[in-house]
């Protein structure tokens, strides 16, 4: 466009557009392109495809391609991927004196960039964000991300702790996932976590002619429009375009496995607590949304998939389930608190259909207040998982002989994925259990409940 002013209309110079496919195919792209819709003119793009690699070494190649082919901008140029999963935090201080559960929010910060933040969890101490971060690096040897946990109301300090990406670079895989440490928190506070890093690197040119380099030199002549039209690449317009920015966020279970815990008799005495410092629930305090309605249905409709296609290929489905497997489950009301434990489960259905098994975790909550979600850690690459994991609701003994609860077994997907994969469900009614003891009872696993 030729630029006018706010107050005029621009005119129109000329477009092209160029299938993203083609430059996946080809690796690069670097070429002058005739403009359409006019009757001359030529612009030169270069377009390069990255992959994303787990071999550290790359580095070195990814920074000295880039130096050598962008020398005039290579301080705005990135070499890295990294993707921050922030799974929740526990243990928290108090707001203040009188003891008030705080609002946070955790603020990631790197140098030059705008800071990304989560949303806030309300009047919770053990908030679970389960939200997924992506930001472009251009210097992972040498940026240090900055983590900073914040009370949304009176603006207080939670906590904090920097961490060096030059760490991902001598991890296994290039991730680093488990609770890290709070300093200017509380003496057992914990960030729950995981950190991946990717290069990225330039994918390798196809061996067809098309994929050459061409000289950087303008066409010696005008081409007119029909010619522009048929020696153009063409795009779908149904094509998304790309924002540019090097930072985006999407939420949803990019799952962590949880933190491991003692194994524990579900029937001895009071249930014993965990080790302190870290305790085994995790509370999630969020509203409910239209999306996150929207998100069940597709959950429900892909298992009933999944489900159909199992019952037609299979003859080992046990009779005494509805075909997505059992859950076990303790339940008792011990010392204020309804104590949940989550023993195993057996012939879960399986999610991920290459390797054939799944990745499963149980999540419960108290009807119909989603904000005191927990989950369990993940059990990877098990049909029949076992947690023996204890999970704890703060509620009152009147009021919880008329609740609900809501149990669901899920399966962790990949570091990039924001998919929710519902393995099934099962609604328990607490009003039909003497609470006043251990009740250990198998459940079948349902797709809606």
């Amino acid at each position: 466009f030729d630029d006018d002013g706010a107050l005029n209309k621009s005119d129109n110079l000329g477009m092209c557009s160029i299938p993203v496919k083609s430059v996946f195919k080809q690796g690069i792209i670097d070429e002058w392109v005739q403009l359409s819709d006019v009757s001359t003119g030529a612009i030169h793009v270069r377009l390069e495809f990255y992959e994303l690699s787990d071999n550290p070494k790359d580095l070195k190649g990814t920074l000295t391609q880039k130096a050598l082919n962008h020398s005039h901008m290579n301080d705005k140029l990135f070499s890295s991927f990294l993707n921050i999963y922030v799974d929740g935090a526990q243990n928290l201080p108090e707001f203040n004196q009188e003891c008030y559960d705080a609002n946070p929010q955790l603020k990631i910060t790197l140098p030059g960039k705008e800071p990304l933040k989560t949303r806030v969890a309300m009047h919770t101490n053990n908030p679970v964000w389960e939200e997924n971060f992506h930001v472009l690096i251009s210097h992972p040897e040498l940026d240090l991300v900055t983590f900073q946990m914040e009370n949304d109301h009176g603006n207080q300090n939670l906590g904090f702790m920097k961490f060096p990406l030059k760490h991902l670079l001598r991890a296994q895989d290039m991730t680093i996932e488990h609770p890290f440490t709070l300093k200017s928190s509380g003496p057992s506070s914990v960030l729950n976590m995981r950190l991946t890093l990717r290069i990225l690197k330039l994918k390798s040119l196809s061996e067809s002619p098309e994929a050459k380099f061409t000289v950087h030199t303008k066409p010696k002549e005008p081409m007119d429009n029909t010619e522009n039209t048929s020696n153009s690449p063409s795009v779908d317009a149904s094509e998304p375009s790309e924002s540019g920015s090097s930072f985006s966020r999407s939420t949803g279970p990019t799952e962590i496995p949880g933190l491991e815990t003692k194994r524990m008799s579900p029937l001895t005495e009071g249930i014993t607590p965990s080790p302190s410092g870290l305790r085994s629930n995790t509370s999630l305090d969020r509203t409910s949304s239209a999306a996150s309605e929207i998100s069940n249905v597709g959950e429900i409709s892909n298992l009933r998939k999944r489900l159909n296609a199992r019952v037609q290929n299979s003859n080992n489905i046990e009779t005494n389930d509805n075909g997505l497997g059992r859950l076990e489950l303790t339940i008792r009301y011990y010392n204020k608190h309804l104590v949940v434990v989550v023993l195993r489960a057996a012939n879960l259905i399986v999610c991920d259909d290459d390797e054939k098994t799944s990745d499963p975790y149980v999540r419960v909550y108290i009807l119909p207040d989603k904000r005191s979600r927990k989950k369990t850690k993940v059990i990877k690459n098990n049909l029949n998982p076992v947690w023996d994991q204890r999970l704890e609701f703060d509620v009152s003994k009147s009021e919880v002989m008329h609740k609900k609860l809501h149990v669901s077994v899920k399966n962790q997907t990949g570091f990039l994925s924001s998919e929710k994969v519902l393995m099934g469900q099962v609604i328990v009614d607490l009003s039909k259990l003497d609470l006043h003891q251990p009740t250990t009872e198998w459940y079948n696993l349902q797709v809606a409940t």
